[in-house]
């Protein structure tokens, strides 16, 4: 054995004797009841110790003393050095995000519900995440991904509805209208709550005007049902006035000119042709009457 070994073999056991020695420090702290010592002991502990068990305690002292935060990191460390206590680690972030909640504080509260989706996203946190959206402690981006599970948790059909609303709205903003749009369904084909409807009709018809004009070209027949959905759920702004253009040039592909003129002369008449909508209805309601005839007996024959 070389003397370069034994001094690496001692320099560890010693780094495990500061370990143990810590950790034992701060064992007899917490049960003691001095919370603050037990913490310190422990971090000091974590440092140099191979056993990943120590953060489970670094995590119970640090929820005694209420630094939430550091409690479901070390939970999360927990985790991650010993899968198989990741159980343990979900409850005890778990117990985190309740006291959190009890004291008000949402900010630890939204740590704990982040770090309870990387260890255990299946965990039901529903309570948690509707507190966390009704506080609008979250951000846009965590508040779409947090609001599935509130509107899961909300007490009453009408608190779901409005959360319902919100996530709609948010898919539109921060994800796309193909995901928005089956969000908006629902929320329309709930009738108890007319009144939080009503103020999301915009939004949805702006989303399947989107969604229409994007399928025009390729799939006319399916842009067709997308721009009456549209004029469904608002049919006399300008969201609504554009749909019928864009149904006028779903049917123009069809073939069918004369429901094309139809859409397009309702555009023009629910609002004229002095903006830009009614300007676009006209000029392709002008190209329609002006268009040479073709009798049908040429275009059977054409080949």
């Amino acid at each position: 054995m070389t003397r370069a070994f034994l001094v690496l073999a001692m320099l560890v056991c010693l780094g495990c004797h500061f370990a143990t020695g810590h950790e034992q420090d701060g064992d007899i702290a917490y049960r003691e009841g001095r919370y603050a010592e037990a913490l310190a002991a422990y971090r000091r502990a974590s440092a140099r110790a191979t056993d990943g068990g120590i953060w489970a305690k670094v995590a119970a002292a640090a929820t005694r003393t209420r630094d939430y935060r550091e409690a479901v990191d070390a939970y999360h460390e927990l985790a991650t050095r010993v899968p198989e206590r990741a159980a343990e680690a979900a409850e005890g972030i778990d117990r985190v995000a309740q006291a959190a909640l009890t004291r008000g504080d949402m900010e630890s509260v939204r740590e704990a519900v982040l770090g309870l989706g990387v260890i255990a996203p299946d965990r039901q946190a529903g309570r948690y995440a509707l507190a966390l959206v009704r506080s609008n402690t979250a951000s846009g981006n965590e508040a779409m991904r947090l609001l599935p599970a509130a509107i899961g948790a909300a007490p009453d059909q009408p608190s779901a509805d409005s959360l319902l609303a919100e996530y709609a709205s948010a898919l539109k903003r921060y994800a796309s209208c193909d995901q928005a749009i089956a969000a908006y369904r629902s929320l329309a084909r709930r009738t108890e709550s007319q009144d939080l409807i009503v103020p999301k009709r915009p939004e949805h018809a702006a989303c399947a005007l989107q969604l229409g004009l994007g399928e025009l070209s390729a799939t006319p027949w399916s842009a067709e049902d997308l721009f009456y959905e549209a004029l469904a759920v608002d049919s006399a702004s300008a969201v609504g006035r554009r749909a019928l253009v864009g149904l006028g040039d779903a049917r123009v592909a069809q073939g069918d000119f004369f429901g094309a003129a139809l859409a397009y002369q309702a555009a023009i008449d629910l609002g004229g042709d002095a903006d830009s909508v009614g300007a676009m209805a006209a000029t392709r309601l002008n190209g329609i009457a002006s268009a040479p005839f073709i009798p049908d007996s040429l275009t059977e024959n054409t080949p």
